[in-house]
């Protein structure tokens, strides 16, 4: 196999995650399962993507019929939301 094209890497830049060290990764893990405590400005931005992301799901309910895919889309959003929360309490 051979080396990667510069043009290749280039464009594939920001899909692939890079491989992290070990310490790395120990870091990481203590940010991830530490308590953060919201700020109000971060309790803010919970409540707006938790309103808006509860509007979408009745949105969903309301035009797609009942469905394995609705559920889906239900469930991942839900999941979305919890994510993107962990994202912003993470966060600076």
């Amino acid at each position: 196999m051979g080396a990667v094209e510069p043009e290749a890497a280039e464009k594939f830049k920001g899909v692939m995650r890079e491989v992290r060290s070990e310490g790395d990764v120990i870091d990481q893990l203590e940010i991830n399962f530490q308590y953060h405590s919201p700020t109000p400005e971060k309790q803010a931005k919970f409540e707006k993507l938790r309103a808006t992301a509860k509007e979408l799901a009745y949105m969903m309910v309301e035009l797609c019929p009942e469905c394995p895919e609705r559920e889906d889309a239900i469930k991942y959003l839900g999941m979305s939301n919890m994510l993107i929360n962990a994202g912003i309490s993470r966060n600076p």
